[in-house]
């Protein structure tokens, strides 16, 4: 793959072949290749407006999209209205052999002089643009582009809570899916609607919030690692998974718990309160889902040992996912009455504490000497009833107070709940 020709002499070319052609009377470049400071690449699309004077032509017979190179395969879009305007366009996206990727929109001259005369430029424009050809001077009067079209507006309370409870409608489908192991519906409601919709909105507003709300997002989340602490990446990789039930259990746990904690971070600099009864009945109910019998699973005294190793890994990671929620209620419903807890310190052999009242009162102690602790998942896996994670903790904000430490749990899991939670760390 040659990456196609320089960017010059690709702009170049198109320019030179529209001027050619009496049909086009104008050519517009916009997107990444046109944004001030765009991150280019040698994958970069060329997004290109054609301004004809009719569009069905370009349509009916499209071989002049040959002209560009060897086309390896092309998308059409069909040919709509415009829906501000009313007027039909049409657009492609054409990949060729030599990695050269134009994406067409063909506007009728019709239809510019109504975006030109409109009290603001739509979005693509408004972004950022370049004219390469106008041969009627239709872009004489154009507005400017202000750079602000792809700017998240700060949220109200009201579409704050809403962006909140419409997200918590979705796990309860999401764990119904698991449970039934039908992996497509729960892994497009999972990595589709849960992440894309509402945890990448959550995560562009914290983003806007430490930007002074001047940044511009990127499509589908482009640009998001960029701007998000590694802890918060490292957590948002965690809440994808491949196919296996356990896995996409613990990743419904994780994207519960990261949407959550960046949920109360915007909030509260907001001003806006997060709905944590909701919250908790929502994952209450997931998890009594959970802890429920296949409805294909045959009557036996003791699971196979597959299958309760599968449980184990769910189990484990949905109690880290909780734990990172500092929601002490929550973390000890997910452990036994007589559940066994190891601290770390102190040395040798740390403090062994038994019962839900000790283990309790040791978690709140935690919570409160350290509210900015969180632990990132390195490495998990289960073995029966007996399950293990790797982990970073960071507590303190960033400043010289902060601070990471390495460390393993070793859990045993009993009737779906933590009985026991022995904890080692790098010394």
């Amino acid at each position: 793959m040659s990456t196609s020709q320089p960017e010059r002499d690709m702009l170049h070319a198109i320019t030179e072949w529209a001027r050619a052609r009496s049909a086009i009377r104008a050519v517009l470049l916009t997107s990444t290749r046109a944004i001030p400071n765009g991150r280019i690449d040698a994958l970069s699309d060329y997004d290109v407006i054609l301004v004809v004077q009719d569009i069905h032509p370009f349509a009916d017979d499209r071989a002049w999209i040959n002209d560009f190179g060897d086309v390896l395969v092309v998308y059409w879009d069909p040919i709509q209205p415009d829906p501000d305007f009313g007027i039909d366009y049409i657009a492609n996206v054409t990949q060729y052999a030599d990695g050269l990727k134009i994406d067409f929109t063909l506007w009728s001259v019709a239809l510019f002089q109504q975006i030109v005369a409109a009290p603001a430029l739509p979005a693509e424009l408004d972004a950022g643009y370049l004219v390469l050809l106008d041969k009627d001077h239709l872009t004489h009067t154009m507005r400017a582009p202000t750079a602000r079209a792809y700017i998240p507006a700060r949220p109200t309370d009201t579409e704050f809570q809403t962006l909140i409870n419409d997200f918590l409608s979705d796990p309860p489908y999401v764990a119904k899916c698991l449970w039934r192991d039908e992996l497509l519906p729960a892994k497009w409601c999972l990595d589709n609607d849960m992440k894309h919709i509402y945890l990448r909105q959550l995560l562009e507003w914290q983003i806007e919030i430490d930007h002074g709300w001047s940044l511009p997002t990127g499509s589908l989340g482009k640009g998001l690692k960029k701007h998000l602490s590694p802890e918060t990446w490292a957590q948002l990789e965690a809440s994808y998974a491949g196919a296996g039930l356990a896995e996409n259990w613990a990743a419904l746990a994780n994207t519960m718990a990261l949407f959550r904690q960046v949920a109360i971070q915007v909030g509260a600099q907001l001003g806006y309160a997060y709905p944590h009864d909701l919250d908790r009945r929502v994952s209450a109910y997931v998890d009594q889902i959970r802890r429920m019998e296949p409805p294909t699973a045959p009557i036996q005294n003791e699971p196979s040992p597959e299958s309760q190793t599968d449980q184990t890994l769910a189990t484990i990671m949905h109690f880290h996912a909780t734990f990172n929620t500092h929601d002490v209620d929550a973390i000890m419903r997910l452990m036994s009455d007589d559940c066994v807890f190891e601290n770390t310190a102190p040395a040798p052999d740390g403090t062994r504490l038994v019962g839900q009242a000790a283990v309790r009162a040791a978690w709140e102690a935690l919570f409160r000497d350290s509210p900015q602790a969180a632990f990132a998942v390195e490495e998990a896996f289960a073995a029966g009833d007996r399950g293990v994670i790797r982990w970073r903790y960071t507590w303190g904000v960033p400043t010289a107070a902060a601070g990471h430490v390495r460390g393993v749990d070793i859990f045993r899991v009993h009737d779906g709940k933590v009985a026991e939670k022995l904890s080692y760390v790098k010394g």
